[in-house]
C-alpha cells in the first residue's frame, strides 16, 4: 500500500512540474503549442497513469478493508464462543451450588433429627432414672465435704446475721445459691453447710437457678455475703 501511494505522489509531482513549465511559456507559446503539442500529447500520459494508480489504491484499500472486517468478524465469533463457554461454565457452577445446597440441607435435617432423637433418648433415660433419697444425698455431700475440707461442719458463730435470720425464720422463704463450673464443689459444700445450720424439723426448699433481684425479696449473691471473714477463709 505504501509503495502504491509513493508512486501516485511521484506521478502527481511530475504532472505539476510539467504544468508549471507550460504556465511559464506565456500566451503566445500557449497558442502555438496548442497546435504543435496539444493536451492529448502533453498531459494525457500523466493523467492516465495517475488515474490507474488511483484505481489501484482504491481496490487495494477495499481489499484491506474487507480483510479487516473479516478479521473483526473472526474476533467477534471467537468472543461470542468464549462468552457461550463462560455461560455454560456458570450454569454448571450454579447447578453444583444447588446440588451442594440440597446435600447440605439434607445433612442438616438428618443431623437435626438425629440430635432430637438423642435428646429424647437422654430425656427418657433421665426420667426413668430414680433420684437418690434427700437424706442419703445430704449424707453423701456431707461426707465429700469432710473429705475435701477436713472438718466436720460449720461453726454457727461465723454465720452472718442475714443467714442467721433466714435460718431461724418461721416464714416461708427461698435461698438461691449460684456458682460456676470451677466453683461447683464449693457450692455443694455451701449447700450442705446451710442445711446443717437449719433448725431440726424445719422444711426447706433449695433451688438453684439464675439470680434475680426483683421486688422486695432480699437475695444473697456470693459466699462473702453468707460467711464472716474467718468463715470464708476456713478450709
Amino acid at each position: 500500500m505504501q509503495s502504491h501511494v509513493e508512486d501516485l505522489y511521484s506521478e502527481i509531482i511530475s504532472f505539476f512540474d510539467r504544468a508549471s513549465k507550460w504556465y511559464k511559456d506565456g500566451k503566445f507559446m500557449h497558442m502555438l503549442k496548442s497546435f504543435t503539442n496539444p493536451y492529448s500529447l502533453r498531459f494525457k500520459d500523466l493523467v492516465d497513469r495517475i488515474d490507474e494508480k488511483t484505481r489501484r489504491i482504491d481496490n487495494l484499500a477495499a481489499t484491506l478493508a474487507q480483510a479487516e472486517l473479516r478479521r473483526m468478524h473472526i474476533l467477534l465469533e471467537s468472543s461470542k464462543k468464549g462468552q457461550e463457554e463462560t455461560h455454560k461454565l456458570l450454569v454448571e457452577v450454579k447447578q453444583i451450588m444447588i446440588t451442594n445446597h440440597s446435600v447440605t440441607s439434607s445433612r442438616l435435617i438428618d443431623t437435626y433429627e438425629s440430635t432430637r432423637q438423642i435428646q429424647f433418648a437422654q430425656i427418657d433415660v433421665t426420667s426413668r432414672t430414680a433420684l437418690p433419697e434427700p437424706l442419703q444425698s445430704l449424707r453423701y455431700h456431707q461426707a465429700m465435704r469432710k473429705r475435701r475440707q477436713g472438718r466436720s461442719g460449720i461453726d454457727f458463730k461465723y454465720v452472718t446475721p442475714l443467714l442467721q435470720e433466714w435460718a431461724m425464720s418461721k416464714e416461708s422463704s427461698i435461698l438461691l445459691t449460684q456458682g460456676s463450673l470451677p466453683t461447683r464443689l464449693m457450692v455443694q459444700d455451701l449447700v450442705a453447710d446451710i442445711i446443717e445450720v437449719m433448725p431440726m424439723g424445719s422444711q426447706t426448699l433449695l433451688k438453684i437457678r439464675r439470680s434475680s433481684t426483683t421486688g422486695n425479696v432480699g437475695f444473697i449473691h456470693s459466699i462473702s455475703d453468707l460467711y464472716g471473714a474467718e468463715g470464708a477463709c476456713g478450709r
